[in-house]
C-alpha cells in the first residue's frame, strides 16, 4: 500500500517496473480525497508513459480525465505549473465542478541540463511554499515526474510536502528492452486521416493557425508539444476532422525526429504521445 512505502527511505527502494507499481499509484491517484502528492522518478521516458496511459484510462471509465502539464522550455515549467494548479482559472474551474481531477506534471526530461535543473528546483521550493494553499486550494492528486537524480533532492527542496507525500517511487523501463519499442514504432503504420465528423471549426485559433505556420519547418526546429497543443484546441472545438490532421502531422513529425537522431527517451515520448493522440480522435 501506498503509506507503507512512505515510511521508507526513499533511497533505499529499488527501481520498480510500471507493472509492479501500479496498482499501488491507482489506489493513490483514483481513491485521493484532496490534495495528494505521488513523486515517481524515472530517466527513461516509456514507464512513465505507460504508467500515464493507464491513469487516464481508468480516470476515463469514471468519467474523468487527467490533466497532463508538459512543457517545452525550462522558463516555463515554474509559472507554467503554478497558474494551473493556484491560479484564477484553476480556481474557477474547481468553483464549476465538483468532480476530482488528478494532474500530472511532466518533469522528467532533459536530467542533468543546467536550466531545466534550476527549473526544476525553483518548482519545488515554490510548491514547498505554497504547500498551505495547495492543501486548501487544490483539492485533487498531484503526479509530479522527476529525474532520478531528484529523489534525493525533494526531501531538502520540499521538506514540508515531502513529509505529507502520499505515494513515491524509482521506475524502471518494463523488461521489453528499449531498441525493441523503437523498432515497433518505427514500424507501425503511416497514420492517414481519413474522415472525421465535425461540429465546431478552430481553424482561427491562435495555436492552429501557429502550428500551421510552423509545421513545415526543419522537424528538429520544431516542437510537437506546438501540434498537441493545436490538437487540443481542436478537439475542444468539435473540428474532428482539422484534430484528426493534426494529430497525423505531430506524428510524422515525431516520426521525422526519431529518424534524424538525437535524444532516445525524449523521442520516443513525443512519438508516443502522438500516437496516443491519433488513436484518441480516431475513437472519437
Amino acid at each position: 500500500m501506498p503509506i507503507s512505502q512512505q515510511s521508507q527511505p526513499s533511497q533505499l527502494q529499488p527501481a520498480q517496473t510500471p507493472d509492479a507499481v501500479w496498482s499501488d499509484l491507482r489506489l493513490s491517484v483514483l481513491w485521493a480525497q484532496g490534495f495528494s502528492l505521488c513523486l515517481l522518478y524515472s530517466d527513461a521516458a516509456a514507464p512513465l508513459l505507460e504508467l500515464r496511459r493507464r491513469l487516464a484510462d481508468a480516470l476515463l471509465v469514471q468519467t474523468r480525465r487527467l490533466v497532463v502539464l508538459e512543457f517545452a522550455a525550462a522558463d516555463e515549467l515554474l509559472p507554467g505549473v503554478m497558474n494551473a494548479l493556484l491560479g484564477e482559472a484553476a480556481a474557477a474551474a474547481h468553483q464549476q465542478t465538483a468532480a476530482i481531477t488528478p494532474v500530472w506534471v511532466q518533469a522528467s526530461a532533459y536530467g542533468g541540463d543546467e536550466a531545466w535543473d534550476r527549473a526544476r528546483r525553483l518548482l519545488l521550493a515554490r510548491m514547498n511554499e505554497r504547500r498551505y494553499l495547495l492543501e486548501r486550494d487544490f483539492k485533487c492528486p498531484l503526479i509530479l515526474a522527476l529525474p532520478r537524480s531528484f529523489r534525493s533532492l525533494v526531501r531538502e527542496l520540499s521538506p514540508d510536502l515531502w513529509h505529507v507525500r502520499t505515494y513515491s517511487v524509482v521506475l524502471t523501463p518494463s523488461e521489453r528492452p528499449e531498441s525493441a519499442l523503437i523498432s515497433t514504432l518505427q514500424k507501425l503504420p503511416q497514420h492517414e486521416t481519413g474522415t472525421a465528423n465535425t461540429i465546431g471549426d478552430a481553424s482561427q485559433s491562435p495555436v492552429v493557425k501557429e502550428w500551421q505556420r510552423l509545421k513545415s519547418e526543419e522537424a528538429q526546429r520544431v516542437s510537437p508539444s506546438l501540434g498537441w497543443a493545436a490538437f487540443e484546441a481542436a478537439q475542444e472545438a468539435g473540428d474532428w476532422k482539422l484534430a484528426l490532421a493534426i494529430a497525423g502531422e505531430t506524428l510524422a513529425l515525431s516520426r521525422r525526429r526519431l529518424a534524424a537522431g538525437g535524444d532516445k527517451n525524449t523521442l520516443l515520448r513525443d512519438l508516443s504521445v502522438s500516437l496516443n493522440n491519433v488513436g484518441q480522435v480516431s475513437r472519437d
